[in-house]
């Protein structure tokens, strides 16, 4: 599960309803407001397929989570998972990525007005801010293979997990972490755009 520090919300997976206990065996998605009590939650997805991973951002204003259930449409399995966002005050969705060989690994973090969502796409690192609508690859040595990114450090840090020696700029025999300074090492706008239903969520 992920939480907010100061919101009382709570995101997380489970295959059972919190509610009564009815057990589906697909993880889906759900929202825990431990402010009243007893505590509330709330299912965000309902795909045929699992829904995991859900990050929270520090306001509980956007969680963050990857799926292969298309759930743009009728929440078929895609047999890849893609990166989606949830909006807790007007419970819209956003699929961040349609990438061919899948994304995963997200995360959600405020930035002024804005929210980064790191995530990695078929081993490259990269970020989609959503207000602005822009998706940002981050360059890493040739080769190399990066299986997590993550925000969480300010406007100009991120953590990554790479086999890039971002030191030399040459390659590691097994993933290593580092802390990228978006100042020396800049962000490259690339295409992308999320898909935000059903209505913009920001």
């Amino acid at each position: 599960p992920a939480a907010t520090k100061g919101s009382g919300m709570v995101a997380f997976e489970s295959t059972s309803d919190p509610a009564d206990g009815s057990d589906t065996g697909i993880s889906q998605i759900w929202l825990g407001d431990a402010t009243p009590y007893p505590a509330v939650a709330t299912r965000i997805t309902n795909g045929a397929v699992k829904s995991e991973l859900p990050q929270i951002s520090s306001d509980g204003l956007v969680i963050a989570f990857q799926t292969q259930a298309d759930l743009l449409t009728d929440g078929h399995d895609t047999g890849f998972n893609q990166v989606y966002v949830y909006t807790t005050a007007t419970h819209a969705f956003a699929r961040v990525t349609d990438d061919p060989g899948g994304c995963s690994g997200p995360t959600a973090y405020r930035i002024g007005t804005n929210y980064r969502v790191p995530f990695t796409c078929s081993g490259q690192a990269f970020y989609y801010d959503l207000a602005s609508d822009q998706r940002y690859l981050i360059p890493m040595p040739a080769g190399s293979h990066t299986s997590q990114l993550i925000a969480g450090l300010g406007f100009w840090f991120l953590t990554t997990s790479t086999t890039g020696n971002l030191l030399t700029n040459g390659l590691n025999p097994n993933h290593q972490l580092y802390v990228i300074n978006l100042y020396k090492r800049p962000a490259l706008p690339v295409a992308g755009i999320a898909t935000w239903f059903p209505t913009r969520g920001l």
